[in-house]
């Protein structure tokens, strides 16, 4: 009888873990960050005027370095499509400790353009909580085509 009732219980657990998804425990502090430059607005993002929001997800390897970046963006538009992946690239060549290895690390992001135009970007930086940076530039000056 404490046999059977043994077995139900292993049955019952062995289910519960065959119906999680397995995926890496999520970190929404910078705790694990030991080297990591911010994306700011330069070159090609800041004259294709990128805005908008984005979730990064950094899963961390055994030594440290991503080995997957995955970018949420509310809209799958072309330029949040290029925003995603400027993002990732822009992850490459992130350092994160070893003690967080198999855990993913997720970051909030927020670009904006705002105020007067200008020939070179003026980015401010600012950390709003424990995972969200806000990214604020003013807008390229517009090129006028000649003719």
């Amino acid at each position: 009888m404490k046999l059977l009732a043994l077995g139900a219980i292993v049955v019952v657990c062995l289910a519960a873990l065959i119906g999680q998804e397995l995926r890496p425990s999520v970190r929404t502090d910078l705790t694990c960050v030991e080297n990591m430059a911010i994306p700011q607005y330069d070159g090609g993002a800041w004259v294709a005027r990128f805005s908008g929001t984005a979730r990064v997800s950094i899963s961390v390897g055994a030594d440290g370095t991503p080995v997957g970046v995955e970018v949420q963006t509310p809209s799958q538009q072309p330029p949040a499509k290029q925003l995603a992946g400027w993002l990732r690239e822009s992850f490459k060549d992130a350092k994160f400790s070893t003690r967080c290895a198999g855990q993913a690390i997720e970051i909030n992001f927020t670009y904006e353009l705002r105020g007067e135009p200008t020939p070179t970007p003026h980015n401010k930086t600012r950390l709003k909580n424990a995972n969200t940076f806000e990214v604020v530039a003013n807008p390229p000056i517009p090129i006028i085509p000649q003719p």
